[in-house]
């Protein structure tokens, strides 16, 4: 259709291009019309997307008027604007990193024009979701349009780009109705509930989202997933990391269980352990020492403990739920831990440029937050008084109950995230059961990852290491590259010590070290789909971003610290990151309680603690956290049956944390007073509503 006193034309295409449909529409100067359908590298192609139908209008009344020419270019069809980010925008939901191209016929990147441009169609906003002005000296050069610091919204799918002359090219981002975004991992929490088998769940989870990515194309978003996401999770060097210290830390134990050393401990330990009451109390004290990171915290707990608390008759679902309950929220609470850096980078973005009283000081403010840490100070001390007074209820009390009673640790039936080959693993009968060859390589384990923490940040920090503290230089170190030192060295110390007292061959000691290693293929195949589905749900779908933006509103200043942590639970239960979590919202709502509140410390210090004891809490419950999985292999626990008999016990807390602190909290009460309070309501709790469990 043209309207010559407008010139309007309006062009129907019939491709997809790359994984969306992208129509470029613009004018040379001589007013002749620009259609382009690129692609976008590495993305399917429109015979491999399959076709559709779209529209797209664009006007430009004076680029006839200009008169003269495209520098370098000649003939019709001369320049396309073309999308590299973001690949897919979600409705109303804010997104950072817009990078727009002009380019030629052939689909390369045009050295001119250059100089400032205007972009129609983007909406800026601030991180709080308000009106923003649009970047200052916003140019173009060499053909790219980079916007990498500013907040932006699409408005209607459609970026007209706007060059100083008044030539104007406009092109077409797809735009994914926003509730869309939390179809994946609701499919994949409901899935594992239902079915009970996480591998499926996880899957049919990640497969949804691959899909809604490709144009609801099932097929595209299957291949895609093998050939580009999987790859991205692989490749990443943090998840990489956490593979290869889980499969060391397997091959670990698979020694220290061959050479007698995991008997002996357990010989040892159960002259105090004597009753499934102080084995309890034991794995929580173990815990706590565990304290400088989650990871190593869940692995080395979990199976050093797994052999005793079995001897003791305490079921799986227990000791997975004592693991997962003393490894996010110590790490979360002591100041030297490998959480500390990044919530107090996040924090001190937050908080720079308000009125906020340490706007310069991140890890100050963040200490100053500590003692609102209501969920984690709750869900530890409830572990103490249900293991101190035997008492649990709902399905873990039926699970304690089978365990005291049968000698089942695990239902029938159930799938243990451990090969039951390491669980069972034991010396031949002729070789002596030292303790001191399980404890000195997990020692050493955990003596060279915090080392290697505390050297690595020495030297990210270079010159300045002799001005600070050891918590600084702790808090800049790379936990994950000392994991891998510490799991390698254990494995050496562990298979050296074997060989030198003639407790194993070579021979023995490598096949023992290959089955703890097999031990952790099924639980390494849960963490790469829990990442994937991790990755989407943060990375492409910005699930966490639509929850909070949907759930914020005008609520009382006192009710926000109690709202950010359900909101906080909610985004870390689909999304299963607390780390995720804390990015997502930490930036949304610290400046907003600042502005709210007027930086009052009241509501500001209990709604940063709310946002951390949130994400923590969501991360506990949800069957997708990687930590909750990996408390599960640790234990050698059906991944489920932990979730089931885990979610009564954090919700609990949950409740008692916003009832007895987070309400309170945003009326003024001292955290101090709010802290025992809560433990002695937990207390009573567990007293009324708890089920002894009968001894054996």
């Amino acid at each position: 259709m043209t309207t010559h006193g407008r010139r309007t034309w309006t062009v129907l295409t019939l491709a997809t291009v790359g994984w969306w449909p992208v129509v470029a529409v613009g004018a040379d100067p001589s007013g002749a019309l620009v259609v382009d359908r690129t692609s976008i590298e590495g993305w399917p192609t429109s015979s491999e997307v399959g076709n559709t139908n779209s529209t797209s209008e664009f006007v430009n009344p004076t680029a006839k008027a200009m008169g003269h020419p495209t520098p370098g270019i000649t003939g019709v069809g001369a320049l396309v604007l073309r999308v590299d980010a973001p690949r897919l925008a979600i409705t109303d939901i804010p997104f950072k990193g817009l990078t727009l191209t002009l380019t030629d016929a052939d689909g390369e990147a045009v050295t001119e024009p250059t100089g400032p441009v205007t972009l129609e169609g983007v909406r800026w906003v601030t991180a709080a979701g308000e009106p923003a002005d649009p970047p200052e000296s916003l140019q173009i050069m060499d053909g790219r349009v980079v916007v990498t610091d500013a907040l932006a919204q699409v408005t209607d799918g459609r970026i007209t780009l706007r060059l100083e002359d008044g030539r104007a090219y406009t092109t077409q981002v797809r735009l994914l109705p926003g509730w869309q975004s939390i179809l994946p991992p609701l499919i994949a929490i409901a899935a594992g509930l239902l079915i009970r088998q996480i591998v499926v769940a996880l899957g049919l989870g990640v497969w949804v989202g691959m899909t809604l990515l490709h144009n609801y194309r099932p097929d595209v978003g299957f291949l895609r997933y093998v050939d580009s996401k999987l790859i991205d999770v692989f490749t990443d060097s943090d998840n990489a990391h956490v593979i290869l210290f889980s499969l060391l830390l397997g091959g670990l134990v698979g020694i220290i269980s061959r050479s007698g050393g995991t008997q002996g401990v357990v010989d040892a330990v159960a002259r105090y352990a004597r009753t499934a009451h102080s084995g309890q109390v034991t794995t929580w004290a173990m815990g706590l020492f565990i304290f400088f990171d989650d990871y190593a915290n869940t692995l080395i707990v979990g199976n050093t403990m797994r052999p005793i608390t079995d001897r003791l008759r305490i079921s799986r679902e227990k000791l997975a739920y004592l693991v997962d309950s003393t490894s996010a929220p110590v790490a979360g609470l002591f100041i030297v831990s490998t959480w500390i850096g990044t919530e107090a980078g996040l924090i001190g973005a937050a908080v720079r440029d308000t009125a906020w009283q340490n706007s310069d000081d991140g890890y100050a403010t963040l200490i100053q937050s500590l003692p609102y840490r209501f969920y984690s100070v709750f869900t530890l001390g409830m572990v103490v008084f249900i293991a101190a007074l035997g008492r649990d209820f709902g399905p873990m009390h039926a699970a304690e109950c089978r365990a005291r009673a049968q000698g089942k640790l695990m239902r029938d039936g159930a799938r243990p995230l451990t090969d039951q080959a390491l669980t069972t693993m034991s010396p031949p009968d002729d070789v002596p059961k030292r303790w001191i060859n399980a404890v000195l390589p997990i020692a050493t384990v955990v003596a060279v990852a915090v080392g290697g923490i505390y050297y690595t940040g020495w030297l990210a920090v270079g010159d300045a290491a002799r001005s600070l503290s050891f918590s600084d230089i702790f808090t800049k170190g790379d936990s994950y590259r000392a994991l891998m030192w510490s799991g390698a060295v254990g494995c050496v110390l562990a298979g050296g010590m074997a060989w030198v007292q003639r407790l194993a061959s070579i021979h023995d000691i490598v096949d023992a070290w290959m089955t703890g290693i097999r031990s952790m293929l099924l639980a390494i195949v849960i963490l790469i789909l829990a990442w994937s589905i991790g990755s989407l749900c943060r990375d492409d779908l910005h699930t966490g971003a639509f929850i909070a933006i949907r759930t914020r509103g005008a609520i009382p200043i006192w009710a926000i610290p109690s709202v950010t942590f359900l909101i906080s639970g909610v985004i870390a239960y689909a999304t299963g990151t607390s780390y995720g979590t804390m990015g997502i919202l930490i930036p949304l709502v610290v400046p907003y309680a600042i502005l709210a509140s007027g930086a009052d410390p009241a509501v500001v210090l209990p709604t940063i603690g709310a946002v951390l004891a949130g994400a923590t809490f969501g991360d506990h419950c949800s069957p997708i956290s990687d930590t909750t999985i990996m408390s599960s292999m640790a234990s050698g626990c059906d991944h489920i049956d932990h979730v089931r008999t885990q979610m009564p016990y954090a919700l609990t807390a949950a409740g008692v944390a916003i009832v007895f602190g987070y309400l309170p909290a945003g009326l003024g009460v001292s955290p101090w007073l709010l802290m025992p309070l809560g433990l002695a309501v937990l207390a009573a709790i567990v007293g009324w509503r708890g089920r002894l469990v009968p001894d054996a």
